[in-house]
């Protein structure tokens, strides 16, 4: 099966990546949601991973491109208000 992670915080990619591959899943992954929007046109994927708020294109806009061409790959979506709210305590906890 391949699955395709589109998440520009490498850790958080990295961790996904990984979990995917230990469960026998061919992964690629794209670091920005316009390189992500190029793979999910040009590969076809059993699952993809969107998050939320990415540079270049936002993952809703990801997902609406790809519906619109008729792809119904399953998708999670993550990331957004949960996402920025975890940065945010980071950064008061750094300061």
């Amino acid at each position: 099966m391949k699955a395709l992670v589109i998440e520009d915080d490498q850790d958080v990619a990295s961790y996904l990546v990984k979990g995917l591959k230990e469960s026998d899943f061919v992964v690629d992954h794209a670091a920005d949601g316009k390189e992500g929007m190029m793979m999910a046109a040009s590969e076809e994927y059993d699952i993809m991973i969107v998050d939320r708020m990415l540079p270049g294109m936002d993952g809703l806009s990801i997902i609406k491109t790809v519906r619109a061409t008729g792809n119904q790959t399953p998708v999670y979506q993550h990331g957004g208000v949960c996402h920025a709210a975890r940065r945010l305590r980071l950064h008061r906890k750094a300061v």
